[in-house]
C-alpha cells in the first residue's frame, strides 16, 4: 500500500488487491466526520466470474462508497466516485472482495480522506 501526503490535509492512499487477497482488506481506521473526498477503483485484470463484487465501506456499513452493483470487476475498467462521503462514526475502512469461483482478478484502489 501506497500513500502520498497531499498539502498536509489530503491523505491519497493506492491499494493493489486480487481475486485471493484476504476480505475484508482493512485499509485504516477512520474518525467521525472525517470526509472521504474520491475514490477509483481500477480493474487490471478482469475477475472470471461475473458475479464477483468488490465493494469499498467501513465495517458497518461495507457499501458505504462502492456499493456492490457500482462497480464491475468481470470488466477491465474504471470507476469513480467523487461525492464526498462523511463518516458517521469511528470505524474501520476497509475493501470487501467476493470473488465469487474467480481463478483470476486484480485491481488498484486510489482513495483520498481529508484529514
Amino acid at each position: 500500500m501506497g500513500r502520498i501526503l497531499v498539502a498536509d490535509i489530503e491523505d491519497v492512499q493506492k491499494v493493489s488487491f486480487a481475486f485471493n487477497t484476504g476480505s475484508p482488506l482493512i485499509l485504516g481506521v477512520v474518525i467521525a466526520q472525517q470526509m472521504l473526498d474520491r475514490a477509483s477503483l481500477l480493474i487490471t485484470t478482469p475477475f472470471n466470474d461475473v458475479t464477483a463484487t468488490v465493494q469499498l465501506g467501513t465495517s458497518g456499513t461495507p457499501g458505504l462508497v462502492f456499493g456492490p452493483t457500482d462497480a464491475k470487476p468481470s470488466a477491465s475498467g474504471q470507476y469513480e466516485h467523487v461525492a464526498l462521503v462523511s463518516f458517521p462514526v469511528n470505524d474501520l475502512l476497509q475493501l470487501t472482495i467476493a470473488p465469487g469461483a474467480s481463478t483470476q482478478g486484480a485491481g488498484v484502489l486510489l482513495f483520498k480522506i481529508k484529514r
